[in-house]
């Protein structure tokens, strides 16, 4: 059995405002539905639907009060599950494998050893710094570069949706290549001066609220949109920013 079939072959579903599961499917096409039901701040959770009955004892105790930070806490913890466990099979593997055994066991069942290498790492499967993070396959469209001596960090865009045999299809220097993962990164942009423009545009909308509070306070309450007018100006402009930097 290998990784990528045992997170495949998970199913999940969307818990809603009264604890009711509704549908299953894959991780993707249940955090689209979410999304359009409005998300966490709505009610809608998305948990493996194996974990559907424990999500809904979980609204129970907290009374359905899905508002309550507690709350979405522990339906985090539940969409990642899977995660955690996929991370222990890997473990349990490599383990079995280092001992020299041919088999090991994995919640209640026996699984033959029979991983290869690229299969067992860890840390080219889920690791926060790998190309696939919390079990999800990077989409088609993402820039990424390409690590391989081969390659020289070339960079390269994904054109295929998962993986082929393995492997990424990057496109780089007018060519499709099969790469494998652990010899691509994420292509991520310089946003050190968005981040410092960040840091003190909240400097500043601070000082138009302040500014817009006193207004009010003395009664003024067009100068005080004024102030807010300006604020939401300014929160625009950043967004127009790193709109155009992704």
């Amino acid at each position: 059995m290998k990784l990528t079939d045992l997170i495949n072959e998970e199913k999940y579903t969307i818990i809603d405002p009264k604890g009711n599961p509704a549908g299953t499917g894959t991780k993707m096409q249940a955090n689209q539905r979410q999304k359009k039901l409005g998300g966490s701040k709505k009610g809608y959770f998305v948990v493996p639907a194996n974990k559907s009955l424990k999500a809904r004892r979980t609204l129970e105790k907290y009374k359905f009060d899905f508002k309550n930070p507690k709350l979405q806490d522990l339906m985090s913890d539940l969409y990642f599950e899977s995660v955690n466990e996929g991370r222990a099979f890997v473990q349990a593997a490599r383990k079995a494998k280092e001992e020299g055994k041919t088999e090991f066991e994995f919640n209640g069942k026996t699984y033959p050893v029979t991983l290869k290498e690229s299969e067992i790492k860890l840390k080219d499967i889920f690791n926060e710094s790998s190309i696939i993070n919390e079990a999800k396959l990077l989409p088609k469209g993402t820039k990424v570069i390409i690590t391989h001596p081969k390659f020289k960090g070339d960079r390269g865009i994904i054109i295929g949706t998962g993986l082929t045999n393995g492997d990424y299809q990057v496109q780089t220097n007018g060519k499709i290549k099969g790469i494998e993962p652990k010899y691509l990164k994420v292509d991520k942009p310089d946003t050190k001066k968005e981040e410092r423009n960040l840091k003190n545009l909240a400097g500043v909308i601070k000082i138009d609220l302040s500014e817009a509070l006193e207004m009010l306070e003395e009664g003024g309450v067009l100068e005080a949109i004024d102030h807010l007018e300006i604020a939401v100006e300014r929160l625009q402009d950043m967004i127009k920013d790193l709109k155009r930097k992704k």
